[in-house]
Order: C-alpha cells, then sequence, then structure tokens
C-alpha cells in the first residue's frame, strides 16, 4: 500500500486571512482619500481570485503586475497567489520592450496594468489585460454586466464572480519571480515559494519587533522586492497598517511631509534620502514631531558623521542598517545601533536564519576571512526562472553564490568590501571598489563617491574617483589620506567632480554603468591635455 505525501497549505497570505476573522476592523492599507480594513482586504482577495479563475487561470498560471504602489496591486497579488499561480511584478520604470521580455519569458495569462503603461506592451505577450483606474473614461473601456472573459476588461469586471475562499495553494508551491534590477545586463528572476515568502516576512517581524501598533510607510515600489518584500508584507503579518503615499519622484520634503501626515513608526530610506533629511532644517523638524521609532537603510554603508547626526536629531528613533537580495532574505544583515559606532563601514550580524560563509580564490569555504559571500538559509531562492545555466553558477555546493566579495570579522560581523563583477584589475592585481569608497566617504565626511575603472594603456585599468557635487577636491588630500590605510596599487590615480549628485538607480544604488564612461571620457580628455 502506497500513501500520498501529505500536502502541506501554505498560502503566503495565510496570517492576513486570520486577522480578518480575529480583527477584521483593524486597518490593514492606507492610501490617499481611501482605508482598507483587514475584513474588506480579504473580501476583496476573494473576488478577485475567483474572477482570475472566471479568466481560466489555474494553479501554476502566471501573472504580472505592472503599475505603481496601490491597494489593487496587493489585491492582485494575493488573489493570484491563493489560485495558486506565480506573480511576476514588473519593474514601475521597466520600458514597453522590457516588460515584454517578461511577459514573454514567463508565458503570461494575466496582466494586471494601467491603460497607460499597458499601451507600451506589443499586445501579443498576455492573454488578458486588466487595467486598473480610478474611472471607466480613464481605462477606455465601457462597463460591462457580463461575466470577464477574455481581452481586455477593467479591474471591476473581476468582481460579482463569487468568491474563492478555498485552502489555497501548498508551501512548497512556487508564489512569485522577482526580476532584479538591470543595472548589470538581462535582467532575471529569483523563483521564491511561499515558505520562503512566509519565512522572510516573519524573520522582519521577529528582528525589527513589529507588532499590530505598527504602521510602516512604504518608499518603494513594490515591484521591486524590497518595495513589498522589506517590511511591508511582514507589517501586515505582525497586524499592523502599511501606507501607500503618492510620492512620485522622492525628495526629502515629499518624505518629510509623508511622515507628518500619515504617522508611520517604521520607514526604509536610503542613505542618501536620511542625509537630505536631516540636512533640511523644515524636513527634520518634521520627523522630531513625529511618532517614527524605526529607519530601516541600506544599499551602501551610512557614513559615520550621517549615523552621528541622525542619532543626535533623532534620538527617540533607531536607525538599522540591512544587508538583502532579491533572492532572499531581504535581511541577510542587521547592524543594530549600539554596534553601528564600533563597527561602522560593517553590514552587521548575520539575522536568525541567515548562515554565512567565504569562498577563498583556492576554492574552499570558511566562516571567518575574505573572500565572496555565500549565503544559506531555508528562504534563499532555489532556482532563477528559465536560467539553468545561471542557476548553476549561483547555486552551488549547498550555498547562493552573491557575487558580492566581503570579510567576516572574529566576532562574526560582514562587512561588503565590493561586487565580484565590479572588480578594478590594475597591473593584475584586483581591487574592490568598495573598499577605496569606503575609506574616501570617512575622510570626506560621507560625501558620495563612486570609485571606477578606466581603461589604460599600461595597466589594463586605472583607478579613478567620482565625487557628487560640485566642490572641488584637493588631490594630494585624498591621496594622502587612501595611502594611509591602503596599499599603493588601491589608491586612485585620478579625482573628477561630477558636478551634480552622482546617478543611481530606483533602489538608491550607485549606477556604475553610467559613471564608468563618463569617467573613461573624463580621463581621455585628461590625458590629452597632459
Amino acid at each position: 500500500m502506497t500513501t500520498e505525501p501529505v500536502r502541506v497549505a501554505g498560502e503566503l497570505a495565510l496570517p492576513l486571512r486570520r486577522h480578518a476573522r480575529v480583527r477584521g476592523d483593524r486597518d490593514a492599507i492606507r492610501t490617499t482619500g481611501r482605508t482598507v480594513t483587514y475584513r474588506e482586504l480579504d473580501d476583496q482577495v476573494a473576488e478577485v481570485a475567483a474572477g482570475f479563475r472566471q479568466l481560466g487561470l489555474a494553479h501554476g498560471g502566471r501573472v504580472a503586475i505592472w503599475m505603481p504602489n496601490s491597494v489593487e496591486w496587493l489585491v492582485a497579488y494575493f488573489a493570484a497567489t491563493r489560485v495558486g499561480a506565480m506573480v511576476a511584478p514588473v519593474n514601475v520604470l521597466a520600458s514597453g520592450s522590457e516588460a515584454d521580455d517578461i511577459l514573454r519569458e514567463i508565458e503570461c495569462d494575466i496582466l494586471v496594468s494601467t491603460a497607460a503603461l499597458s499601451a507600451r506592451c506589443s499586445g501579443d505577450t498576455t492573454r488578458h489585460v486588466v487595467l486598473v483606474a480610478e474611472s471607466v473614461e480613464s481605462t477606455g473601456l465601457t462597463e460591462s454586466n457580463e461575466p470577464p472573459t477574455g481581452g481586455r476588461l477593467r479591474w471591476d469586471d473581476l468582481f460579482g464572480q463569487g468568491r474563492d475562499d478555498g485552502s489555497g495553494p501548498a508551501a512548497t508551491d512556487i508564489a512569485s519571480l522577482y526580476y532584479s534590477s538591470a543595472t548589470t545586463g538581462r535582467s532575471k528572476a529569483a523563483v521564491t515559494l511561499h515558505s520562503d515568502i512566509a519565512l522572510n516576512s516573519m524573520q522582519q517581524v521577529i528582528e525589527l519587533g513589529l507588532t499590530s501598533d505598527d504602521v510602516h510607510l512604504v518608499t518603494a515600489s513594490m515591484s521591486w522586492a524590497a518595495g513589498l518584500h522589506g517590511v511591508t508584507l511582514a507589517t501586515l503579518y505582525a497586524g499592523g497598517t502599511i501606507v501607500l503615499p503618492e510620492l512620485g519622484s522622492m525628495s526629502a520634503d515629499k518624505i518629510a511631509a509623508a511622515i507628518s501626515e500619515w504617522e508611520p513608526t517604521t520607514v526604509i530610506l536610503v542613505p542618501t534620502l536620511l542625509r537630505r533629511l536631516v540636512e533640511d532644517p523644515a524636513s527634520l523638524q518634521r520627523i522630531q514631531e513625529s511618532s517614527l521609532r524605526l529607519i530601516l537603510t541600506g544599499s551602501e554603508p551610512v557614513p559615520l558623521p550621517l549615523f552621528e547626526r541622525v542619532t543626535e536629531e533623532l534620538p527617540a528613533v533607531e536607525v538599522m542598517q540591512s544587508y538583502g537580495m532579491s533572492e532572499f532574505p531581504m535581511m541577510i544583515t542587521l547592524l543594530r545601533p549600539e554596534h553601528a559606532v564600533e563597527r561602522v563601514g560593517a553590514a552587521g550580524l548575520p539575522t536568525m536564519f541567515t548562515q554565512l560563509a567565504l569562498l577563498q580564490e583556492d576554492g574552499s569555504i570558511v566562516d571567518e576571512g575574505e573572500g565572496e559571500i555565500l549565503l544559506r538559509t531555508p528562504c534563499t531562492t532555489r532556482r532563477y526562472w528559465n536560467r539553468p545555466e545561471e542557476t548553476e553558477m549561483g547555486m552551488r555546493d549547498g550555498w547562493l553564490h552573491t557575487g558580492d566579495l566581503g570579510r567576516i570579522d572574529e566576532d562574526g560581523f560582514l562587512w561588503i568590501t565590493g561586487r565580484a563583477k565590479d572588480l578594478i584589475i590594475t597591473g593584475g592585481l584586483n581591487v574592490a571598489p568598495l573598499e577605496v569608497e569606503k575609506v574616501l566617504l570617512r575622510a570626506m565626511s560621507g560625501r558620495e563617491v563612486a570609485v571606477v575603472g578606466v581603461p589604460d594603456p599600461e595597466f589594463g585599468e586605472r583607478i579613478v574617483a567620482v565625487f557628487g557635487g560640485d566642490a572641488s577636491v584637493d588631490r594630494d588630500e585624498a591621496i594622502g589620506v587612501c595611502k594611509q590605510t591602503l596599499p599603493s596599487y588601491k589608491v586612485p590615480r585620478e579625482f573628477f567632480v561630477y558636478g551634480d549628485e552622482l546617478p543611481k538607480g530606483p533602489t538608491g544604488k550607485l549606477l556604475k554603468r553610467a559613471i564608468r564612461p563618463w569617467a573613461e571620457e573624463r580621463a581621455t580628455a585628461t590625458r590629452g591635455e597632459s
């Protein structure tokens, strides 16, 4: 006699179903002119899931979401995953061709989008398009009482088809395909299971001490993994409230105004925004008078002068620095306030389910020293969608190979020293740009800087430092500072001033692909003048 393996129900939104039953009148989502309770959220998810099924969506189907943050974004996500479909969020800043590539790769069944964004697609990359808008007129479609059957339809057409209150998918079913930002080439999707997302979220609930009293201000697009899986979903797991403000292009005054208006307790801010907030007296005063208790930051280390300024001006607010990945978890390490001064520049200690190691040049794996950072957790992705070669390269010997270079000290703290693919090779020697950037950041009181390699006829590559802003840089002084802590081959040979803020991607990371050509042009011009 054979027995079938027990199917473990594990829909990622199970905690939200519970909240709908036991605290249904509590606010789940707030946005301009609208508040949605947990009971209302669950009702909408159940109805939209039934509407998706009417369109033929089934277990293993594929839904893409391409639109700005909204209540509908979250409802579509939870409804699709309740059906057992996979969700592929499309970068809200993507071009039409980039969106088409994703829709084709996943063989999309349903695209949930706006009229303006969906118009950029070629039209043959999905079976159905569901348009989300504030009015019938803005979708370009007329109202209909007929059940949804195909083609292009309105969001409201998904309702009225009953409810889907089934047991949902299994814990080991695929929930989402999150595409990484294409700053280093063709983007790839990390495959995440329902259990991965649940564990990633619960880890944050515990590590950050989230409760039902917390209100999280969402400052990043949920089309990026950090937007949904960095505190947002964890806050909903804890029974708290998330706020979806209309920020557009983020600025210090917009963030400060949103904090003042919505009274959040938690927020994620990249160091650039954090610096702008404390340097603007009006914005700073608004935050000082707010209910904020936690600022989570990442994408680059917070310079000590900035950290000290923030803690001095905002003594009631904890500032935690995090290092994470789209491949999960979103918080691989945390640098807590009590360690920020003595471990300035560190990424922090591994979070509770995280095991780190280092791959050395001889192929050995160690838990202390220097090398490529390896990651292993119960919620880390196991493969990339339709990329067997990249899966094989990135996931070997039971470890996720992050491509980041780092150091783990004797106390277990991780220090990021650079990206393996960003290595500068000068005279046959490898130089991690981030290591040089940290030295210059400390010396220049946190002034933003990017270190890149430019072609050199003698050494292959020459190290160049590019500073943001328009203030001049004393070359001799900068070289002297570098020589105090760096070997001579790691010291930049040239120092350029960009004249404006350095280019950054949507998550706040420096866009080396935009800075490097500029530096090459300047370096070529400089050589021509000499």
